[in-house]
């Protein structure tokens, strides 16, 4: 099973993603964040494999990479 955490300030967009992973029975969306610091709260606690990260307008974005 893939861990997956959606990072988009787009509610619409996160909602979307769950919906097309929910269809792959081997992705479960183990997490949402609508911001650059919610994001990097939500990756540095848990064990995720993967981040869908709209990083254009993620406010920390820069400072963190």
């Amino acid at each position: 099973m893939i861990r997956i955490l959606i990072a988009d300030d787009h509610t619409l967009m996160r909602d979307g993603l769950k919906q097309i992973l929910a269809k792959d029975g081997d992705m479960i969306v183990a997490g949402e964040a609508s911001d650059g610091f919610q994001t990097l709260d939500k990756v540095r606690c848990a064990a995720n494999g993967i981040c869908f990260c709209s990083i254009y307008r993620c406010p920390v974005a820069v400072a963190s990479s």
